[in-house]
């Protein structure tokens, strides 16, 4: 699979308008990121997101899921691909 840049910045994007302090679960966040089910090559995308340090767990949450928040890492990519996008 190759890296998709575009749906990194949507799972950041999405994380950075709508978590809480606990972190968001991840139906919620594919919901907010998609408006849709996430596909598996998306999921890979999120899986390179926690690989790499950008997101962490936060434990689980009420529905009985993990919960994700944006790492500090995670914030500034998000700040350097919306400065090289001009967003």
């Amino acid at each position: 699979m190759q890296r998709f840049t575009g749906v990194a910045q949507s799972f950041m994007t999405a994380c950075e308008a709508i978590a809480p302090v606990a972190g968001l679960e991840m139906e919620d966040l594919v919901k907010k990121a998609f408006n849709r089910p996430a596909q598996a090559e998306e999921m890979f995308q999120f899986k390179l997101l926690m690989d790499g340090g950008y997101f962490s767990n936060e434990g689980i949450g009420p529905k009985g899921t993990q919960l994700y928040q944006l790492t500090w890492k995670g914030y500034a990519l998000l700040q350097a691909m919306r400065r090289n996008e001009n967003i």
